[in-house]
């Protein structure tokens, strides 16, 4: 047995933090294909799993986020396999294989796992390259091999389960089934039709029946029905309600009603049908896709709906007794601050019961990709840095909108939530950006004269905290000082050059234009007086019971005929506002009040 055990080829899937449903379908086309393979599938590095990693013939890095391509700590597993293990073949598989090119720019791997790998990945490991991207040795070009099998019509595999996947949380669900592949949407920041197809292939009723017989076996209580929109299943040419109930019906007769949940439903394609059947066999909720308030965002997402039929849906769900979460996207390259206070608005009329929010991710081969990379970097939300009301917190105008959007939504749910201190640090790590650490910078003298005060001055016993009040990204740090190096560089090759007088000159004309730009903020500051009652602009009202840009119910006229001014006219004269000067936001005080038009 043990010389058995020798001779057998030993491949370790890595699907980092979850056991990912493609992972176990890979596990388990591979273990099907050959009785020689031992396959063990992990979700965490510690030592034991580091040295499996080692001792393995073949790592598959079964990844499910563009974001995961960039992190330093799988970079760091990668190199350290790479120089601790030469024989080891590392290749990457999962939804990011869309755009392999990146991968091996990032990663130094083997070669990329194209599209849907359970046909391929076995004949991959025994050395076909079709269905592989690899960077060629000899030229140093990336070869793109596209699979010349179809795409399944039948998707079925014998799913590789692990003892401890009952272990695991997915938003409340021990693991996500897959009842369907494709979709029909055309929506610009989704690569799903890219990578599966806009043709709905269903997998066989009796077939996942099967599946989550199979997962309750290894003690798994709560699944998730997933495939992209779990409304689609069966689709043809239209919705196929009566197969999607049946569905519904004989999984929650295995787990439970309270043990079902369908994260994923397209808005225009549910009715009272759908949604009595998800509250009577499920946990009771939907998951919407909304992802702005502005028509003219979801217009440019290509999502096939408006604001107006978001908000009927979700009215609809409510009337049947289901909870409605919905999920938004914030900092498009298109996304104008009007757009943004829209969607605030929206979160207010929709009294979503959950929301999640989330930063515009370029994923490759996207349209949203190409659009952020035809954008410059100075226009583009996701990169300009925010100096409005969270400069202090060094984020991008994209993650202060995430971040904001946050606490506005944490106080507009069906069950508000108090801000506390500890929320408020939680919100704030996930809207930042990977790799945009703070931490407090203190000059060095500084921090001795702290300790030597502690020290001296301290009692016995008692803690002390030394810090500068000066948080900062490592990057902001780091770039500060290379824009002090310039500074430096420029102004010794100016004295040089005897234009000493010259910089001078700009400095003053500069010093000028500052000027004249800040009376006239402080003018029209003095315009917006709550106070001048026939005045036609727009004014800051305060309200302090929530945070946030609140039009509702303020879109009032302030003249004393009572003429009526539109929504609309109010956007536009808030628009012009920010088009003035971008230091308009000075004008509004969000630590105090809420902002609003009247």
């Amino acid at each position: 047995m043990k010389n058995n055990n020798n001779n057998k080829i030993k491949i370790t899937i890595y699907s980092p933090n979850y056991y990912t449903y493609g992972a176990m379908v890979i596990g388990g086309a591979l273990q099907k294909s050959n009785t020689k393979y031992d396959i063990k599938l992990i979700k965490n590095i510690d030592d034991n799993n580091l040295k499996l990693l080692l001792k393995s013939n073949f790592v598959l890095l079964s990844l499910y986020s563009t974001s995961q391509i960039i992190d330093e700590n799988l970079k760091n597993i990668v190199n350290f396999i790479k120089y601790k293990s030469k024989n080891t073949k590392i290749f990457v598989g999962g939804p990011v294989s869309a755009y392999p090119e990146i991968i091996l720019e990032e990663l130094p791997v083997d070669g990329v796992i194209i599209g849907e790998g359970e046909l391929t990945t076995p004949n991959i490991i025994e050395g076909s390259k079709e269905g592989l991207a690899y960077r060629d040795i000899n030229n140093n070009k990336i070869i793109i091999n596209a699979p010349k099998l179809k795409k399944l019509e039948i998707l079925h595999a014998d799913l590789l389960i692990p003892k401890d996947i009952a272990n695991q949380s997915i938003r409340g669900a021990n693991v996500y089934i897959e009842t369907h592949r494709g979709c029909i949407g055309n929506c610009t920041f989704c690569q799903v039709p890219t990578f599966f197809g806009k043709e709905i292939r269903s997998k066989p009723l009796e077939e996942v029946i099967n599946e989550v017989k199979e997962f309750k076996k290894r003690g798994v209580k709560r699944i998730a029905i997933s495939g992209g929109t779990g409304s689609l299943y069966n689709f043809k040419k239209e919705v196929n309600k009566s197969m999607f109930m049946e569905l519904l019906e004989k999984v929650s007769n295995i787990v439970g009603t309270k043990n079902l949940s369908v994260p994923d439903m397209r808005v225009d394609y549910v009715d009272e049908d759908t949604l009595n059947a998800v509250k009577k066999y499920t946990i009771g909720w939907v998951f919407f896709g909304l992802e702005s308030g502005s028509d003219n965002i979801l217009k440019s997402m290509k999502k096939g709906v408006n604001v107006k039929k978001n908000l009927n849906s979700i009215k609809l769900a409510k009337q049947c007794g289901v909870k409605v979460g919905g999920s938004f996207i914030i900092g498009a390259p298109n996304e104008k601050e009007i757009d943004y206070l829209l969607t605030k608005d929206f979160i207010v009329d929709a009294e979503l019961d959950d929301v999640f929010v989330s930063m515009a991710e370029p994923i490759p081969k996207t349209e949203l990709c190409n659009l952020v990379l035809n954008t410059e970097i100075k226009n583009n939300p996701m990169f300009m840095p925010h100096n409005g009301q969270y400069k202090r917190l060094n984020l991008t105008e994209g993650e202060a909108r995430c971040f904001d959007l946050m606490l506005h939504s944490e106080n507009w749910k069906s069950n508000p939530n108090m801000i506390t201190k500890q929320l408020y640090s939680i919100l704030l790590n996930e809207s930042k950006k990977d790799g945009k650490n703070i931490r407090d910078w203190l000059y060095v003298l500084d921090h001795c004269k702290g300790i030597d005060l502690a020290y001296h001055k301290g009692k016995s016993g008692e803690v002390y905290n030394i810090g500068g009040r000066n948080e900062r990204t490592n990057i902001y740090i780091a770039n500060k000082i290379c824009e002090i190096l310039d500074e430096l560089r420029e102004i010794k090759e100016l004295l040089k050059s005897q234009q000493k007088q010259t910089l001078s000159s700009d400095n003053i004309i500069q010093k000028q234009h500052n000027f004249a730009k800040y009376d006239f903020i402080n003018k029209l500051r003095t315009k917006l007086k709550p106070d001048v009652q026939n005045d036609i602009f727009p004014y800051i009202i305060y309200n302090n019971e929530h945070y946030g840009v609140n039009f509702k119910g303020l879109l009032y006229n302030q003249t004393k005929n009572n003429s009526a001014v539109s929504r609309q006219e109010a956007f536009e004269i808030f628009e012009y506002l920010y088009s003035l000067n971008q230091d308009i936001s000075d004008m509004v005080h969000y630590e105090q009040s809420s902002v609003g038009v009247a």
